[in-house]
């Protein structure tokens, strides 16, 4: 019988004991990246010092294709386009209003508009 054969009845014959004892013993042997590593985290995290803010935009189609035509990046890119924007045409009072708020950190409410409040109450039955 060939030693191929040989070693692998004896492999049949090991128990997940066995196995995981000899993987234990090998120092070659990768870390098992089913659990955490320490040192190693996954995905990026929350930023340190903010600088953006998450927001969701609905743009046009012909604008997306636009910026994602030239590659990754393309949110960067919509950023510093809408950044030279503001430089060129200076911010407006409304712009400068959010900034201060923001730089306060206060929380800022959202009023209800007269249509939001007919929203609520339109599915509600007064007797």
């Amino acid at each position: 019988m060939s030693k191929i054969h040989t070693d692998l009845k004896k492999l049949d014959a090991m128990t997940d004991e066995d196995i995981q004892r000899g993987i234990d013993a090998d120092p070659d042997a990768a870390p098992d990246l089913g659990s955490p590593v320490k040192g190693i985290r996954k995905g990026r995290g929350k930023q340190k010092s903010p600088t953006k803010i998450q927001v969701t935009l609905r743009l046009s189609e012909d604008v997306i294709d636009h910026f994602k035509s030239s590659g990754p990046g393309w949110q960067t890119r919509v950023n510093a386009h809408l950044v030279r924007t503001i430089k060129r045409d200076g911010p407006t009072d409304r712009h400068l209003h959010v900034r201060r708020a923001a730089s306060a950190k206060v929380p800022r409410l959202k009023a209800a508009s007269a249509s939001s409040k007919k929203r609520e109450t339109a599915g509600r039955r007064t007797k």
